[in-house]
């Protein structure tokens, strides 16, 4: 799938409404399905973030592997699977973001609030708060000076 994106040449604008899609629809499944481990693994990812705020690289890992464990707590295997080759795609340029923002506290602050809707199972402050989340990735592309209509490229591809 991914190397049919980049062949497509699939724009990280279009992948953003993907991800924007997808994001939000595993941020409601897990708000109703998150189970006692789940919480417990979100809140390990939101520990180590914490700590590691200043650095961009672990802070990038770190942002990747909270979404994934949405979606392993969304216990929704569709959505899971749609979304690898997307999180394939973004990972190198939301890396060039982070080194280019200081997006840290933005980004702690919105899986605190993710992670307190699922907690409470509120499904709707928890599409609320992946909306704004997913809103604001796409603001700090822009701020970096990204161009958003550019296609995707995989580095494994060239």
């Amino acid at each position: 799938m991914t190397q049919a994106m980049v062949m497509q040449q699939v724009t990280f604008d279009e992948l953003w409404e993907a991800m924007y899609a997808l994001e939000t629809a595993a941020a409601q499944a897990a708000a109703q399905r998150a189970d006692a481990a789940d919480i417990a693994a979100l809140e390990t990812n939101l520990d180590a973030t914490r700590r590691a705020l200043e650095d961009k690289e672990s802070l990038t890992a770190l942002d990747i592997e909270f979404h994934d464990l949405i979606a392993e707590a969304s216990k929704n295997r569709a959505l899971q699977l749609a979304r690898e080759p997307l999180t394939s795609l973004f990972y190198p340029p939301f890396y060039t973001v982070m080194n280019r923002l200081n997006a840290g506290e933005r980004l702690l602050v919105a899986h605190q609030n993710v992670l307190d809707a699922l907690r409470d199972h509120d499904t709707r402050k928890s599409k609320e708060w992946m909306e704004k989340h997913v809103t604001d990735f796409k603001r700090g592309h822009e701020l970096a000076d990204m161009d958003m209509s550019q296609p995707v490229r995989h580095a494994a591809l060239g």
